[in-house]
């Protein structure tokens, strides 16, 4: 990974679940291994570790990004997002809780455009 992963098996791992769910659920995604890595899926992965940062939401929807998955069960001690961060962020706007999916979306400023 481009990443400095404490574990980078388990970070390629997880990797492939997602493009497995993407498999299923057939929705464009802006992560997921599929065998290489295209200079936008890094830009991706780099604004989407700063959430939920103003500019790396801003530059994830000027990208075309229109919601965020949380997954539960992938949760990492040392990953630096976690769902109460993203739950607090007056950025995001919660849309849906499963028991181990969480979905957002941008939050709306009083005028209906996203923020």
């Amino acid at each position: 990974m481009f990443t400095d992963s404490w574990d980078p098996l388990f970070q390629y791992n997880r990797e492939l679940i997602y493009l497995y769910w993407q498999s299923q659920h057939r929705r464009s995604t802006v992560s997921g291994l599929n065998g290489y890595f295209p200079t936008p899926r890094i830009i991706y992965y780099l604004w989407s570790v700063r959430l939920p940062e103003p500019e790396a939401v801003a530059r994830l929807k000027r990208y075309g990004v229109t919601a965020l998955v949380y997954h539960k069960g992938m949760e990492l001690k040392k990953d630096r997002i976690d769902l109460r961060t993203l739950e607090s962020s007056p950025l995001l706007r919660k849309v849906f809780e499963g028991p181990r999916t969480v979905v957002f979306r941008f939050a709306e400023d009083g005028d209906g455009n996203a923020k």
